[in-house]
C-alpha cells in the first residue's frame, strides 16, 4: 500500500525526535545502571554541574512552599525575590506528586525537550516548503553541531606527539545554549524557552500576515520572560531586525500590524528587563551574583567552527534571500543577523543569546543545500540511507566517472554535523558508566538527609566545595558555597575555607569565622579531611550530633547568634 508523503514525513520526524530524546537520557541511564549499594548516581552530569545543582536548589525552595528564590550557595543573609519561577513551580509540582527533585527535574527535561522538538518542526514547516528538505533541516536542528570533534582529535594527536596546539575548548562540547541536543540533555528551562520563543515567532508572523494573533504573541512573550528572559531579548531583536529588513525590501513604511507585533514583543522585553534590573540592583547578594555571572562570547573563529558545515550553506541562502528580497523567508535571516549583533553587544550576557539560533540556521542551511545540490538527493534520503549506502555501487546515485554525487555530499554534511553531538553523548555516557565523580557514597547521602531532617531551613552548613554544592540541591539547606557566580566573592571565601581546615589556624579565628557567617553546622567527611588536618573532635565549639560511617555532622555551639 502506497504511503502518502505527509504521513512518511510525520513518521520520520517523530523517529528523529524520539532518538533525540532517548540520546539525551543515555548518560543518566548509564549512571543509574552503574550505581551500587555503596555508590549512588547523583543524577547530575559534570557538564555545567553547578548550574544544574542551582536549579535543583530552587526546586527545593519551591517544594518548601516558597515563591521567592534565595541563593543557597552563599552564607550572606538576603531577601528572596520572585525569579526562577519555573523551578519554584516545578518544585511545588514535584512535592504534590511525591517525587524527589532529581527525577522530577529529568521528567521536566524530557517533557520540555519534546516541546522544543515539536516547535522546531513547526518552525521548519513554516519556512521550508519541500518535505524532504524539511526533514534534513529538522535533523540538522536536532542533532547538528560543529567541528568540535575534529578539533578534539587534532588536540589529542598534538598532545601525543608533542606538537604545539591552541588550547581551545570547542563550543560544541560546552556552550549548550547554541545547540538542541545538549540543551535537552541538561536544562528543561532552556528547552522550554526555545519552544516558547519559536511559538512566539510563528504567532508574530501569523499576526503580521492575518491579524488576530497579537494576544497569543504577547502571552508567549510574557511566558518567555518568566522561563528565560534572555530569550525574550533575542526574540525582540529578531522582530526588530525583521521589521527593518521588510522596510529595506519594500522601500516603504512597515504595515500597521507589523509595527504593532514588533512593538508588543519589544515593550514586553523592555518591561522584563526593567523588572529584573530592579530586582538585581536592590539586593546586594543578587548584585554580586550578576557582577560575577560573566558569559562573554568567544571569538568569531569559535562560532565558525562551532557551526561547522551548517554555517556556509546557511550564509549563502541568507544572501540569496536578501538579494531576491524574499519576504516569506526573511525572518530566519533577521534572526541570524540580530543574534550576530547580540553576541558581541557590550555589557550583556552575549553568548547566551545564541539559544535557539540552531533552528533558523538549520532551515537556512537545508534550503542552501537544496539550492546547491538540487532536491533529488533529499528525496532519496527520505528513506534514511546512510553514508555507507550504495553510493559507490548503485548507478542511480553514482553515475560512471563521478565519485562525489549530490546524495553523497548531503549524507556527508548531515553526518559531519551530527558527529559532535554523538561524541558529547558518548563521552558523558562513558563517564557515568565508570567515573566516580558523578557518584556519591551512600553514607554521605544518608548524612546529608539527616541534616535536611534535623536542621532548620535557614541554617548554614560548612562543607567542602563538592559536598557544599550538593547539599542545597539535595535537601535545600544553605551552604558556605564556592559556586562560581552565586557565591559572593568566591575567591575570598575559598581562602577562608582553606584557612578553616588549616591546623595552624587559631581557634579564635575559627570562632569568629563561624559567627560572622552564622554557620550552624559542619559537615565533615573524607572530602573535608582532604582540605586540611583540622580535627573537629578537638574543637570545644563543635559538638558531634550525627555519625554515618566516615561522615559526621557537627553542631556549632557557643553564644547564640
Amino acid at each position: 500500500m502506497r504511503e502518502y508523503p505527509h504521513r512518511r514525513e510525520l513518521k520520520t520526524t517523530a523517529c528523529i525526535a524520539a532518538i533525540t530524546l532517548i540520546a539525551s537520557c543515555l548518560p543518566y541511564a548509564a549512571g543509574m545502571l552503574a550505581s551500587s549499594p555503596e555508590l549512588q548516581f547523583g543524577g547530575v552530569l559534570l557538564l555545567h554541574r553547578e548550574d544544574v545543582l542551582s536549579y535543583l536548589a530552587a526546586m527545593q525552595q519551591g517544594a518548601n512552599g516558597s515563591w521567592t528564590f534565595r541563593i543557597l550557595f552563599t552564607p550572606e543573609e538576603h531577601e528572596g525575590a520572585p525569579i526562577y519561577l519555573f523551578y519554584l513551580a516545578l518544585g511545588r509540582i514535584a512535592r504534590m506528586l511525591g517525587l524527589p527533585m532529581a527525577p522530577a527535574y529529568h521528567l521536566a527535561r524530557i517533557a520540555a525537550g519534546a516541546c522544543e522538538l515539536g516547535a522546531i518542526y513547526a518552525f521548519a514547516r513554516r519556512f521550508v516548503k519541500s518535505a524532504p528538505v524539511r526533514i534534513a533541516a529538522y535533523l540538522l536542528a536536532c542533532a547538528g553541531g560543529g567541528l568540535g570533534w575534529l578539533i578534539a582529535i587534532a588536540q589529542a594527536m598534538a598532545l601525543r606527539y608533542g606538537l604545539p596546539h591552541p588550547g581551545w575548548a570547542p563550543i560544541d562540547f560546552w556552550l549548550v545554549d547554541a545547540y538542541t541536543l545538549p540543551t535537552i540533555l541538561l536544562f528543561p528551562h532552556g528547552a522550554l524557552a526555545v519552544a516558547i520563543m519559536l511559538a512566539a515567532a510563528l504567532s508574530l508572523l501569523n499576526y503580521c500576515q492575518r491579524g488576530r494573533w497579537l494576544i497569543p504573541t504577547t502571552l508567549a512573550a510574557l511566558t518567555l520572560a518568566i522561563v528565560q528572559p534572555i530569550c525574550l531579548g533575542t526574540l525582540a531583536a529578531a522582530a526588530g531586525a525583521h521589521l527593518a529588513l521588510l522596510v529595506w525590501t519594500r522601500k516603504a513604511r512597515p504595515r500597521r500590524r507589523e509595527l504593532a507585533g514588533a512593538a508588543a514583543v519589544g515593550l514586553t522585553a523592555l518591561a522584563a528587563a526593567a523588572y529584573y534590573r530592579h530586582i538585581f540592583a536592590a539586593n546586594p547578594a543578587f548584585s554580586a551574583w550578576q557582577a560575577q555571572n560573566l558569559t562573554p562570547s568567544p571569538a568569531p573563529i569559535h562560532w565558525l567552527l562551532g557551526y561547522g558545515v551548517i554555517l556556509p550553506p546557511a550564509a549563502a541562502e541568507g544572501i540569496h534571500i536578501l538579494r531576491e528580497k524574499d519576504e516569506g523567508h526573511i525572518f530566519p535571516v533577521a534572526w541570524l543577523l540580530a543574534t550576530g549583533v547580540l553576541l558581541y553587544l557590550p555589557h550583556t550576557p552575549q553568548r547566551r543569546f545564541a539559544q535557539g539560533l540552531i533552528a533558523p540556521l538549520s532551515c537556512l542551511a537545508s534550503m542552501g543545500l537544496a539550492r546547491w545540490l538540487g532536491e533529488e538527493p533529499f528525496h532519496t534520503f527520505l528513506g534514511f540511507s546512510t553514508i555507507a549506502s550504495e553510493s559507490r555501487l548503485c548507478p542511480e546515485h553514482n553515475p560512471p566517472g563521478r565519485w562525489i554525487t549530490p546524495r553523497f555530499a548531503l549524507e556527508l554534511v548531515l553526518t559531519l554535523a551530527a558527529l559532535s553531538s554523538i561524541t558529547l553523548i558518548s563521552a558523558h555516557t562513558r563517564q557515568c558508566a565508570g567515573g566516580e565523580a558523578v557518584f556519591h557514597p551512600i553514607e554521605e547521602l544518608e548524612a546529608i538527609q539527616w541534616l535536611g531532617r534535623y536542621s532548620a531551613p535557614g541554617d548554614t552548613v560548612l562543607a567542602s566545595p563538592e559536598v557544599g554544592s550538593f547539599i542545597p540541591a539535595y535537601v535545600g539547606r544553605r551552604t558556605f558555597g564556592l559556586h562560581w557566580c552565586e557565591t559572593t566573592d568566591p575567591a575570598r571565601k575559598a581562602r577562608e575555607l582553606a584557612a578553616f581546615f588549616d591546623p595552624t589556624t587559631p581557634d579564635k579565628w575559627r570562632r569568629s569565622f563561624l559567627e560572622r557567617y552564622n554557620i550552624r553546622y559542619l559537615f565533615y567527611g573524607p572530602k573535608e579531611r582532604a582540605l586540611g588536618a583540622f580535627d573537629p573532635e578537638r574543637a570545644p565549639y563543635l559538638s558531634k550530633c550525627h555519625q554515618q560511617g566516615p561522615h559526621a555532622v557537627y553542631r556549632v555551639i557557643g553564644e547564640r547568634r
